[in-house]
């Protein structure tokens, strides 16, 4: 659901957090067997890097235990993406 920058600046910080912390992302598992999907749920620092817990869509798919997700994340190793965009890409390119 979208929201306009009005209904943004009204709603308060658990409120904010809700609509902004459940962003989608993906990420490869960690020896390159799986794709996997989620959105984040919370957000941390520690050691000045930033730490996202994710809510795994598809990690039940993941073959191998040594693949299997992290609790938490650092920031750079999952990629934010827009599932509509996403759609429409995959829509677009490969329609046969």
């Amino acid at each position: 659901m979208k929201y306009s920058t009005e209904q943004l600046k009204e709603m308060n910080a658990t409120e904010l957090n809700e609509v902004l912390l459940r962003q989608p992302v993906y990420m490869m598992s960690k020896h390159g067997g799986a794709l996997l999907f989620g959105a984040i749920d919370e957000e941390k620092m520690c050691g000045g890097w930033k730490f996202y817990k994710i809510d795994w869509h598809n990690s039940e798919k993941v073959k191998f235990e040594q693949d299997q997700p992290d609790e938490w994340v650092r920031c750079d190793h999952v990629n934010k993406f827009s599932v509509r965009e996403m759609s429409r890409l995959l829509r677009y390119n490969y329609t046969y």
